[in-house]
């Protein structure tokens, strides 16, 4: 578990995050390389980039915030809790994205060596 009912602040995470990663965010940026189950559940605010696969559950109860998710397998609706969430492809995204997240790709790389980099 990490970024737990995190107001604030940026985090770059190589390789795959466990549990329940950013639970309850309300206003953290962080970039990680996978998450487990239950993935950004309860989120109300800030932004989560994760840059591979996820664990079942992911965005359950999540009613603000962004959670941008790579889909190598392409099978991300079958993980995520989509409720009260609408999901639409990564590359689709990438004018909104724009230089935030290639800086904060880069800041990945740059803090922990990313592999996806």
């Amino acid at each position: 578990m990490a970024l737990y009912g995190a107001t604030g602040g940026a985090a770059f995470f190589r390789g795959i995050a466990a549990e329940r990663f950013c639970v309850r965010n309300s206003g953290a940026k962080c970039v990680v390389e996978g998450v487990g189950d239950h993935g950004c559940e309860y989120m109300t605010g800030g932004v989560a980039v994760v840059l591979g696969t996820t664990g079942k559950n992911f965005a359950a109860g999540m009613s603000g915030g962004m959670a941008y998710v790579l889909d190598p397998s392409n099978d991300f609706d079958k993980r995520c809790n989509m409720a009260q969430v609408r999901s639409i492809p990564f590359w689709f995204c990438a004018a909104e994205l724009g230089p935030w997240s290639r800086r904060c790709i880069s800041d990945t790389r740059t803090a922990g060596g990313s592999l996806w980099t």
